[in-house]
């Protein structure tokens, strides 16, 4: 008799360890690809993958009377079943480019590349354009404008420049930053991991202009 009430109790217990290790499996699909967020290192978007919920502080732009919607680089477009990641459509104009983008010289002309879009600067931002003919693509050296320091106790690194973009890193005081470009109180910087992202001008302290020669 004892020996059967210990058997039925060893039975209890692997029913319960059973049921504690399943709920620590995450659902399938409980966890959405398409929030690319910070610390998100996943694969890149295939063209004509399908989301069901666009990502958050995504923006809408208008390309003739065609709607597309953009978020971190990436396009979609509306489609039956959701949206659908497509090629960055000509003509989209967008505020600023997204971290990881590259500046190159084709024929003689700059272009900035992100994915398979190619983008020119126009006065309100930058421009998908048709991807360049084949050349020799020959990588020019971003121009520097001088480095800062942190002078706020923790600083945010945005994606844009503006409040409303989403902070992507956050700095600590007294990190140099190697700037690039800027927009109204907005520098455009080089973090020391080597990413890219906005700072606000007014919390960085000017350290001097890059050494000529």
């Amino acid at each position: 008799m004892k020996k059967k009430n210990i058997t039925a109790r060893q039975k209890i217990v692997a029913l319960l360890l059973g049921v504690f290790f399943l709920s620590l499996v995450p659902a399938g699909g409980a966890s959405a690809d398409h929030r690319r967020g910070r610390g998100y290192m996943g694969p890149p978007f295939r063209h004509g993958q399908v989301i069901a919920k666009l990502p958050h502080g995504h923006r809408t732009i208008y390309v003739g009377r065609s709607p597309y919607y953009f978020w971190d680089g990436i396009f979609y477009s509306p489609g039956t079943r959701g949206y659908v990641v497509v090629s960055g459509p000509v003509g989209a104009i967008v505020a600023s480019l997204p971290l990881g983008h590259s500046r190159v010289s084709i024929g003689g002309g700059i272009y900035f590349n992100f994915g398979d879009t190619y983008y020119r600067q126009v006065p309100q931002g930058y421009m998908v354009v048709a991807p360049p003919p084949e050349v020799v693509v020959q990588p020019q050296p971003p121009q520097i404008y001088g480095s800062v320091s942190v002078i706020a106790n923790r600083l945010n690194v945005r994606s844009g420049p503006g409040r409303e973009h989403p902070v992507v890193f956050q700095l600590r005081q007294g990190t140099i930053l190697t700037i690039y470009g800027g927009s109204a109180g907005w520098y455009y910087v080089q973090l020391p991991n080597g990413q890219y992202g906005w700072v606000m001008e007014r919390f960085t302290t000017m350290l001097g202009p890059p050494a000529e020669g």
